[in-house]
């Protein structure tokens, strides 16, 4: 039986001898029109791969905390410089702990930000979440308001001593967040979910401001298993003393 027009077989073949009559020049442009999304994301999983391997082979250090930027613009050293003062801050050893803080992360449908940042941002904010790496996040309205409907962020008024909440609830900087059951589409009973820092002097300190020029957001992961040490991250920055909690990781699964 004879079938009209190209098999998949021929498709596949012709495209193959196209490739192969074309310049050199001609080939990079072709594989970068059609490929550049599989290549961004391969160098970005290489790119993990090699810190990872980096991090656990030769630097062999356990995380004290591990916070992130997202759709946050800072100073240009400020993912340097929180590490190192809050690696003071806690007096740990740094042969032993270290601070992760990532910036230049954007997500969302702005038009300044491009469609393989987005996913790429994304992927690496959903990966490091799956694994309970993630403790903290410094974020915009928009990144707020999409974990916020999933019961993303940890009830503060759980996390936080009595007296720091409190005052920081007497100064209106508790943001109270809903979350919908995604079974009945309902609205869940609000809770503490957020710090503004738009305005506090940590925010000036490293220049942090929200992308969309608004709320500056300051949130606890839900599934951090280093939640203690957050509680430690709110303490500094609002000027109190630093207090020592264990460094065994609660790796139970919520």
């Amino acid at each position: 039986m004879q079938h009209d027009g190209n098999t998949l077989g021929d498709v596949i073949k012709e495209k193959k001898r196209v490739f192969r009559e074309l310049s050199f020049k001609e080939k990079i442009v072709f594989i970068w029109d059609y490929y550049k999304v599989h290549i961004f994301l391969g160098l970005l999983c290489l790119f993990c791969v090699i810190s990872l391997l980096h991090h656990y082979i030769f630097e062999n250090q356990d995380t004290l905390v591990y916070g992130m930027n997202i759709n946050v613009t800072a100073d240009s050293m400020a993912t340097e410089d929180f590490p190192d003062a809050y690696m003071e801050y806690s007096g740990a050893d740094p042969k032993e702990l270290q601070v992760f803080y990532e910036g230049n992360l954007f997500m969302g449908d702005d038009e300044n930000i491009d469609a393989n940042t987005d996913y790429a941002s994304v992927m690496k904010v959903s990966s490091v979440i799956a694994a309970r790496e993630l403790d903290f996040v410094i974020c915009d309205n928009y990144v707020f308001r999409d974990y916020e409907d999933i019961a993303g962020f940890y009830d503060l008024k759980e996390m936080l001593p009595a007296d720091l909440f409190e005052r920081l609830d007497s100064e209106g900087l508790i943001i109270y967040g809903q979350a919908t059951n995604e079974e009945s589409a309902d609205r869940l009973d609000r809770y503490a979910m957020a710090i503004d820092l738009t305005d506090t002097d940590f925010a000036a300190s490293y220049n942090l401001k929200a992308s969309d020029g608004g709320t500056l957001y300051f949130a606890a992961i839900m599934n951090s298993k280093r939640i203690d040490e957050v509680t430690n991250v709110v303490r500094y920055i609002f000027g109190e003393e630093y207090v020592p909690v264990s460094t065994t990781e609660d790796t139970s699964a919520d």
